[in-house]
């Protein structure tokens, strides 16, 4: 039988496409989201307010999928949206007064932020994984 926390890691490897997949979607949904509200919509009629929810959407959604593959899949949903929405908001404030930003700009700016909702889900996957 193997040490569920070497499962786990193995588990959390980004080596399949639906790994790949989840972490474009997370990439995506919160720069496009984050800088859509300063300037013209992709969705129009979509007001402030929706940016932040289709963010937090898409985090959960995407922390599920990168965690297809685990016993509990639907733990990532809580971790996910505060990663979304941690990311939408900084990302937000960030481009702010800004005429032009680099893309890995963006990205620095998104995977700091991302942290404590990626550290919250790790904690808790490593528990359920010891006990």
């Amino acid at each position: 039988m193997s040490d569920p926390l070497e499962e786990l890691k193995e588990n959390l490897t980004p080596t399949s496409w639906i790994h790949k997949g989840a972490i474009a979607l997370f990439v995506v949904s919160t720069m496009i989201s984050a800088t859509e509200t300063k300037g013209p919509a992709l969705i129009p009629g979509l007001a402030y307010g929706g940016w932040p929810v289709l963010s937090a959407i898409c985090g959960a959604v995407s922390v599920a999928l990168y965690s297809i593959r685990l016993r509990y899949p639907l733990l990532g949903l809580f971790p996910g949206a505060i990663m979304g929405l941690m990311s939408f908001f900084a990302l937000h404030y960030y481009v702010q007064g800004r005429h032009s930003v680099y893309n890995v700009e963006l990205a620095l700016v998104a995977a700091v932020a991302s942290v404590p909702g990626a550290l919250m889900y790790y904690v808790v996957l490593r528990k359920l994984a010891a006990g």
